[in-house]
């Protein structure tokens, strides 16, 4: 069984806060994945009321939603997250290490991959280098963990 107090099963948990704006679809979208998961427990646990687990957790914002097997976390996404990366998580918790998690929320990826080209262009018009590089590391540092195979860099 997969909850706040018991981690030794296979499940995803989700942790939201009041008044989050990406909370709700992240619960709408993880509760979808759950009824494709039959084997997976899935617990959202509200941050507020859990402090001390958050912080043991190392829960830095919400909606994080965290996938585990065998008692270990085996994926993690931090912010808001769509469904196919869900499902990854979802598959995650049953051992299935074929996929890995995302690393960077879409969001994120969207808002690096925009600001990364910003900087190449104005690197381009005024001919500058360090922007040229600067905007090339910002589009990689969204779109590494996609690109290269296990290339997170994070431990599973």
């Amino acid at each position: 069984m997969i909850n706040g107090n018991d981690l030794s099963g296979a499940g995803v948990l989700l942790f939201t806060t009041p008044g989050c704006p990406h909370c709700p679809r992240v619960r709408e979208l993880s509760q979808q994945a759950a009824q494709d998961a039959p084997g997976v427990d899935f617990a959202e646990i509200s941050a507020p009321d859990q402090p001390d687990l958050v912080s043991s957790m190392k829960i830095r914002g919400a909606p994080t939603t965290l996938a585990y097997y065998d008692g270990q976390e085996v994926g993690r996404v931090v912010g808001s997250a769509s469904l196919a990366e869900i499902e990854v998580l979802f598959a995650s918790a049953t051992g299935d290490t074929t996929q890995r998690p995302t690393r960077v929320s879409a969001e994120d990826r969207k808002f690096r991959t925009g600001a990364g080209i910003a900087l190449l262009v104005a690197g381009l018009l005024v001919q500058n280098v360090w922007l040229l590089v600067l905007g090339a590391a910002l589009v990689l540092s969204g779109w590494y963990d996609l690109v290269v195979p296990n290339g997170s860099g994070h431990d599973q």
